[in-house]
């Protein structure tokens, strides 16, 4: 697949002071060439100011822009913090560049939900529907209840935090991935067969 960036996009490039060195024309096309980044449907050409830049400057336009950033759907971590770190370590992911998307139940029958929570609420590149642990936890929040594997959780410094964490994360997540050109939906336990997407995110907000 070859990902297409946008003129909106593009706009970044115009806007920097010429810093041109003789030697970026090979650096940047370099780099073209190993994300795979297709110029050729634009009007403008972007080398002729991408040459313009250091290293630097041209990776963090690309990183805003989301060109080369990869979509993860993981599932239920219920508290698994180690396995949860592992696995992101071996998908190589990168904070800030990559997308992950959790299916639910971060939370209950694992070690160390706590953890799971936290790391989750200190990455803005991390988001999750609801599922029905995380429910439960919601509820053991509400009326301040500790209990079980949740207790540590309930009982934590930033209860408040999570709670609002929690409960502004939808059950319903709709995305388009470039690459593909597909639209995928996600929820934490599927979409009864009677009901069309569309219908599925109308109740997800009731």
């Amino acid at each position: 697949s070859v990902p297409l960036i946008s003129i909106k996009e593009y706009i970044g490039f115009s806007a920097l002071i010429d810093q041109s060195f003789a030697n970026k024309r090979k650096s940047i096309k370099n780099n073209l060439k190993k994300f795979n980044i297709n110029f050729h449907k634009l009007a403008i050409n972007p080398l002729a100011r991408a040459e313009e830049l250091s290293i630097e400057e041209f990776i963090s336009i690309f990183k805003e822009s989301n060109i080369w950033m990869s979509t993860y759907v993981i599932g239920d971590i219920h508290g698994c913090f180690n396995q949860f770190i592992n696995l992101l370590n071996k998908i190589n992911y990168k904070k800030d560049v990559d997308k992950i998307i959790l299916v639910g139940d971060l939370v209950n029958r694992g070690p160390d939900s706590l953890s799971v929570l936290n790391f989750c609420m200190a990455d803005s590149n991390i988001t999750t529907v609801l599922g029905n642990h995380d429910l439960y936890l919601l509820y053991l929040l509400s009326i301040d209840k500790a209990k079980g594997k949740l207790k540590e959780v309930v009982e934590s410094n930033n209860n408040k935090k999570i709670f609002e964490w929690l409960k502004n994360k939808p059950f319903f997540i709709e995305f388009f991935e470039q690459s593909s050109k597909k639209t995928f939906y996600i929820t934490h336990a599927d979409i009864p067969e009677i009901w069309s997407p569309t219908k599925a995110k109308q109740l997800a907000t009731e």
